[in-house]
């Protein structure tokens, strides 16, 4: 299997969990990547957190791919504060580097 590099997107947190917990969670949806030595850091504002975060253990998929997803989960308030939140990923293997960033809405 050729080797491949990740697509990485991050999905909104949800209004429910917002709502009901006060809590958001980002998840960070990784795929399509071979083989699967993959690691997922988190940042705010451009600085790496330490903590707050957890990734899954990577699946492979029917077409041979991985897939994974990392998922952080902050305050209400973190997320109504208007700040840049970060996936950062990095195959191992093809030495690949893909970000991508989400803004929180800031209070209206």
């Amino acid at each position: 299997h050729n080797k491949s590099e990740p697509s990485v997107e991050i999905l909104t947190p949800s209004c429910d969990e917002i709502r009901e917990k006060r809590k958001a969670t980002l998840v960070c949806v990784i795929q399509d990547f071979f083989p699967e030595h993959i690691e997922a850091t988190w940042k705010r504002e451009g600085r790496d957190l330490q903590e707050g975060f957890r990734t899954q253990t990577p699946v492979k998929q029917p077409d041979g791919q991985y897939a994974t997803a990392s998922r952080l989960r902050i305050s209400a308030r973190q997320w109504f504060s208007g700040q840049q939140y970060t996936c950062a990923v990095f195959h191992k293997t093809t030495e690949a580097i893909r970000e991508k960033s989400l803004t929180g809405p800031g209070t209206t």
